[in-house]
């Protein structure tokens, strides 16, 4: 959860920095992407280790 909370924290501040800053946009429409990108494969194995886990639970 503090994972989450900390992307959420560095997608607004990239927000923030896009829109008070217009020449650095791009930077921070890039960096808020692989923010995003990175939790999204951090969940996807998250997910798959707790689906082995449950798999050899049953068994």
């Amino acid at each position: 959860m503090l994972l989450l909370a900390l992307g959420l924290i560095w997608c607004i501040y990239f927000l923030i920095l896009g829109a008070v800053m217009p020449e650095k946009t791009e930077y921070a429409n890039n960096m808020s992407e692989l923010i995003v990108a990175v939790f999204t494969v951090i969940s996807i194995i998250f997910a798959f280790v707790e689906f082995l886990r449950r798999n050899n639970d049953k068994k």
